[in-house]
């Protein structure tokens, strides 16, 4: 096990479709560990998490974790009036 091989699936994960689907639609914890073993990749959860903190966050994942709220929806006092939760 190890990060290494942590980073590859997710690299495989970004690359390949098919497997990705394939991955997602798996019911269970254990069945996805077994695809991902399957498919060549040996890694523990907390070796997932680090090779998680290496990987740059995209402007749609930034925009997921805020909400959808940017700079252009916010008003100059950092309200967002057109906002779901205002």
């Amino acid at each position: 096990m190890s990060v290494e091989s942590a980073k590859a699936f997710l690299n495989k994960m970004n690359v390949d479709r098919s497997f990705a689907n394939e991955f997602n639609r798996a019911q269970t914890g254990k069945e996805r560990m077994s695809l991902a073993k399957n498919a060549g990749f040996e890694f523990s959860q907390g070796e997932m998490n680090e090779a998680l903190s290496d990987v740059p966050l995209t402007e749609q994942d930034l925009e997921s974790v805020s909400g959808g709220v940017t700079a252009d929806t916010m008003s100059p006092d950092g309200s967002c009036p057109g906002c779901w939760w205002w």
